[in-house]
């Protein structure tokens, strides 16, 4: 199966589930993607207690990931 990449809603509702203080499991399922997705997007950029959305999805967009999504 092809990885779909996060979107800019689904990364703020990860933010906003940490802010909630949910486990990654009810994020997970809010979202319809595998707990591991989002276990990994959020070790990624910087835990629960840093990570912010937005920073990293415009990141991504200066480094070429996600580009599909810009056409």
């Amino acid at each position: 199966m092809a990885r779909k990449p996060l979107t800019l809603e689904e990364r703020e509702e990860i933010s906003r589930g940490l802010a909630k203080g949910l486990d990654n499991k009810d994020i997970a399922v809010s979202l319809g993607r595998d707990e591991s997705v989002i276990s990994r997007e959020i070790t990624r950029h910087g835990g629960r207690e840093k990570y912010r959305a937005h920073r990293y999805y415009s990141r991504g967009f200066t480094l070429g990931v996600g580009s599909a999504h810009c056409k």
